[in-house]
């Protein structure tokens, strides 16, 4: 039914469109993206092995008006309980696929920064999915603002805040909410690109009763997460980049079995040379390091409803390679076991992506 909703509902939006003058169309820009994957799940503790054929289609609008104001809005493939994959599989005797909204916004750009109000895109800077996925969207308010040259030609200082509700309950108090800020620095020059980034991340559940019960599983966390990562030229065609994350809870829930597991470390290095992408990455995410319902679905199975995206530690494989342009294939292999536990999981996945 949600699917049908979001379907009319798209519906009523291109045939507004057509209404709009020539001006107001030319300021009308349409983007979206094409996913086709294989994955394959072997090796997985308790588990059978697994093959899945794949999909996930996004299109997306925005319309500016000026050069200040920007509304955007875009609709996805995907369960909509589950904030953390928009991907769809082959099969179900060919049912009909639900589509959802996962970006519907107002945004105000001014010379040095902009906010914005509704659903949209993580705001703050990262270089992985170890702590946020990529297909989460929050929901709420965010700013940002940048000071060019802060430190020398070339570099800029970025803050950025942002409060966001992920539920809320009896008498519509917002019972469960994030309250974040991010400072970063980015120094560019002929030679290098290093970025570094910090932040927290206050994930507040105000009520911990059975009817407040959601994705913070009725659990504060206070998350201090640092970045950093270097981009350099080997040669006048190769790129290569490296980077590390740390994570760490200053709440520590003392679950049993799961005392003191608050951290998270992730190392990554690629090398771009010409139309090929190789990529390592390690990462070691304690139990409460990361929100799992927010976190990379990723790297292993595990879980019910939504990807347990913690206690686990492994590697990433990657092999890129541009087919043309907006168009590639990327082939990945995981390896990865429980930190407190016996499981272990490998996974191989192959994806075609197109962009327009």
């Amino acid at each position: 039914m949600k699917g049908t909703q979001t379907l009319c509902a798209a519906l009523v939006l291109l045939f507004a469109i057509t209404t709009l003058s020539a001006q107001e169309k030319d300021a009308l820009k349409f983007y979206g993206d094409l996913r086709l994957r294989f994955e394959k799940d072997y090796s997985v503790t308790g588990k059978e092995a697994r093959d899945r054929t794949r999909y996930r289609f996004r299109f997306g609008l925005v319309h500016k008006r000026g050069d200040n104001i920007e509304v955007g809005a875009r609709i996805r493939t995907g369960n909509p309980t589950d904030q953390q994959s928009p991907h769809q599989n082959f099969g179900g005797d060919f049912g009909s696929k639900p589509l959802n909204f996962d970006k519907i916004y107002f945004k105000y750009k001014f010379e040095s920064g902009w906010f914005w109000i509704g659903k949209n895109s993580f705001p703050f800077w990262k270089q992985n999915e170890m702590f946020w996925d990529d297909d989460v969207t929050p929901e709420g308010v965010s700013a940002s603002y940048s000071a060019k040259d802060f430190a020398g030609e070339g570099s800029k200082l970025t803050l950025t805040g942002g409060q966001f509700i992920i539920d809320h309950f009896n008498e519509g108090l917002f019972e469960s909410t994030i309250s974040a800020a991010q400072v970063s620095l980015n120094k560019k020059s002929d030679a290098v690109d290093i970025t570094a980034a910090t932040g927290i991340y206050l994930f507040n559940n105000e009520v911990r009763d059975s009817v407040s019960y959601n994705a913070l599983n009725g659990m504060d966390h206070k998350i201090f997460v640092a970045s950093a990562q270097v981009k350099f030229n080997l040669s006048s065609d190769v790129l290569m980049t490296l980077g590390a994350d740390f994570m760490r809870n200053f709440e520590d829930p003392t679950v049993a079995g799961f005392e003191g597991e608050t951290n998270g470390f992730v190392a990554q290095v690629s090398v771009k040379p010409g139309k090929w992408t190789l990529a390592a990455y390690y990462a070691n995410i304690q139990k409460f390091a990361v929100v799992p319902n927010f976190a990379q679905d990723d790297w292993w199975r595990f879980g019910s409803g939504h990807t347990n995206s913690s206690d686990l530690k492994g590697f990433e494989i990657r092999v890129a390679y541009q087919l043309a342009r907006k168009m590639n294939l990327v082939a990945r292999h995981y390896v990865t076991e429980e930190i407190v536990g016996s499981k272990d999981a490998n996974r191989f996945r192959l994806d075609f992506n197109i962009k327009y």
